[in-house]
């Protein structure tokens, strides 16, 4: 017949608290973007500046990229990146990264479809079409600096 040994514990303790807080996480201490705005795909830009929207006391509410003239993806469609309403105004904001409209055609494109938006919006209380460049948007500070001129 068999024996049983008994049972021995392990010599491995665990580390005893210290009283230092842990290191903290590099990761919350970055930017993390998502890629999204409400549930809908955005670039780096995009969401940043919606972020820094978020954050702005002055800046009641926004839409991230309605339609305006057509229906969504129809011939005829403006879609601004932003329309915010701050003050009781409402201000079309177009982000401009670097990849895009550069050629003179698409910048006379963008300016006729500016003028169109902005007559369509002219009786509801509306500033004109204001577009941002990629360059003022590259960091979370520079993103809400811009905000701060646009809006206060």
């Amino acid at each position: 017949m068999k024996t049983l040994k008994p049972y021995r514990y392990s010599k491995f303790r665990m580390a005893r608290y210290n009283g230092k807080p842990p290191k903290s996480n590099e990761l919350k201490e970055t930017e993390v973007l998502t890629g999204s705005i409400n549930g809908e795909d955005a670039s780096d830009l995009e969401e940043r500046f919606a972020i820094a929207l978020n954050g702005n006391p002055n800046v009641e509410t926004f839409e991230y990229q309605p339609s305006f003239i057509a229906f969504r993806n129809m011939p005829g469609e403006i879609r601004p990146d932003f329309v915010v309403e701050s003050g009781g105004m409402l201000y079309p904001i177009f982000i401009d990264g670097e990849w895009i409209h550069h050629t003179a055609e698409q910048q006379d494109q963008d300016k006729r479809n500016d003028i169109i938006l902005d007559e369509r919006l002219s009786g509801s209380g509306a500033w004109p079409s204001k577009h941002i460049s990629g360059k003022h948007l590259q960091t979370p500070e520079d993103t809400a600096k811009t905000v701060k001129e646009i809006f206060g």
